[in-house]
């Protein structure tokens, strides 16, 4: 039971979680109809995301017997055959609850996602670039199609998706560097495994000091407009110089531990965004 629940990266769900719950207690209507929607929408992002995470390990065991031998499959605490049938298991049980919510065409969209998720852990992943990108599109679609369940457009949920995009695309990277050893040694042609890690590190320092600069230009250009709700642009403020220390330095420090502190810090930025979503 553990090694399933480690699996899962329960953390991670707990992130898409907080996002999501964010959109529905600002803008969903509390009706009793409108509350199980909700439920059966997050509930199924979190199977799907589950699902998304246990076929990365199935399809990553070699490389994690590198990079983190002790994961639940390499260190042996689940088979691979037990794998395979918990994540048939959560991906059949996330298309029937999304199936059942009533959404329209929720459970279509969950499926594409499903299916993308594992393609990129069969061998898209396995690219430069474009592994990290299908990663953060997946993410900034579970808040963007939130929308789904609402009767009118509103910005916050535009302006969360494309951060989660932004933001995970630059902890990609990151995570890519760190894992750039497990990589180069099964074939894959990540970033850092095609430049170097002291090159990458530096063309994700550039991304980070262009976020941070567009977060705080972004700020300043909607301050007139969100002078109400200073927790949301305090936090955003905070983010955007975060993004320009963790840029400046990822130049000056261009080495494989400073991608580690980075990703946690990006993480962690990530985490006060979607705190601040409540405060909306």
């Amino acid at each position: 039971m553990l090694a399933r629940f480690q699996l899962i990266r329960p953390l991670n769900l707990l992130f898409i979680a907080l996002g999501q719950i964010g959109l529905f207690v600002n803008f969903l209507s509390p009706t009793p109809d409108k509350v199980y929607q909700a439920f059966m929408f997050c509930f199924s992002t979190l199977l799907c995301a589950a699902a998304g995470y246990v076929v990365n390990d199935i399809f990553d065991k070699k490389i994690d017997l590198i990079n983190r031998p002790k994961r639940p499959i390499p260190s042996g605490n689940i088979s691979i055959l037990n794998a395979w049938v918990f994540y048939f298991t959560l991906l059949v049980s996330s298309i029937a609850v999304a199936y059942f919510s009533n959404i329209q065409a929720w459970w279509q969209m969950l499926l594409i996602m499903s299916i993308a998720l594992f393609l990129y852990s069969w061998f898209i992943k396995r690219m430069a670039i474009a592994g990290n990108l299908l990663v953060s599109a997946c993410l900034a679609l579970v808040f963007a199609l939130c929308a789904l369940l609402f009767d009118e457009a509103y910005p916050l949920i535009s302006e969360l998706a494309g951060f989660a995009f932004c933001a995970t695309f630059i902890r990609e990277i990151f995570k890519s560097i760190e894992d750039h050893k497990g990589d180069a040694a099964n074939g894959c042609r990540t970033m850092p495994v095609l430049l170097g890690v002291q090159t990458s590190m530096r063309v994700c320092g550039v991304l980070c000091l262009l976020f941070g600069v567009g977060l705080l230009g972004y700020m300043g250009f909607s301050f007139n407009q969100l002078t109400n709700n200073m927790i949301w642009v305090s936090v955003f403020a905070l983010s955007g110089l975060t993004f320009l220390y963790i840029g400046m330095q990822a130049i000056r420090k261009p080495t494989e531990i400073s991608a580690n502190k980075f990703s946690l810090l990006v993480k962690i930025n990530m985490l006060l965004v979607l705190l601040a979503v409540y405060f909306w």
